[in-house]
């Protein structure tokens, strides 16, 4: 929807003389993040607004963006899931600020496991997505920012416990973390475990065709007709 709204709008743009031809990919990538992050910043104040601290939500907004900008993290493989996966991260971060009082030992144990996060922000950050590759330099800085923003976000959230703004802070951090670590999990998946399986099942389908190939009949009564490749390896 939001692609074909983008390109929607880049085709106007290219009617109207505004926009030329080499030009339209780059227009419509544009505006596909422009659309893309109002949406997600709406519907986390929109919500914000709902459960009573719209406060919050700007905060959250205000962290979140350029902290997940150098870390990275789990990426949806569609706009609707990445909201959906954005906005039930700010739910789970809302409940938490909401629960735990400010003056609690809890906020302690967040900051302590932020200081930590970052030997894990160190070794995984920045997890880029394979639509976006960074180049070496690029990976270098923003492991270097991330290392930083979470060894004083996790001291100060310890000393500054009660700080509003840095219990938010602290909340967020742990967000990021839990998404860097689900992002690296699913990219383990897909390369070691997923690609694998569909391999077996790939090689699978050929053995059972070759099999098949040259019999009267293999299964069932109707026979679907034979690729040209089967009849001349047999």
């Amino acid at each position: 929807m939001i692609h074909t709204l983008a390109c929607s709008i880049t085709y106007f743009f290219e009617k109207r003389g505004l926009l030329e031809e080499k030009n339209k990919d780059i227009c419509c990538y544009g505006l596909e993040i422009i659309i893309s992050t109002i949406c997600g910043m709406m519907s986390i104040l929109l919500l914000a607004f709902l459960l009573g601290n719209f406060t919050f939500g700007m905060w959250y907004l205000l962290y979140i963006v350029p902290i997940r900008t150098c870390v990275g993290g789990y990426h949806a493989n569609t706009y609707v899931k990445c909201n959906v996966v954005f906005v039930s991260f700010f739910i789970c971060a809302f409940i938490l600020f909401e629960c735990i009082d400010s003056t609690s030992r809890a906020y302690d144990i967040i900051g302590g496991s932020n200081l930590l996060s970052s030997i894990v922000v160190f070794l995984l950050a920045p997890l880029e997505n394979k639509n976006k590759k960074l180049n070496v330099f690029k990976k270098r800085i923003y492991r270097f920012v991330s290392t930083v923003i979470y060894s004083i976000g996790g001291i100060l959230g310890i000393v500054l416990k009660s700080s509003y703004y840095m219990n938010i802070l602290s909340i967020v951090l742990m967000i990021t973390t839990a998404l860097l670590i689900i992002g690296k999990g699913v990219d383990i998946y897909e390369k070691k475990f997923l690609n694998k399986t569909l391999q077996i099942v790939v090689n699978l389908c050929f053995v059972v065709a070759f099999i098949a190939s040259g019999s009267a009949s293999f299964w069932g009564a109707y026979q679907a007709k034979e690729p040209e490749n089967v009849k001349r390896k047999r």
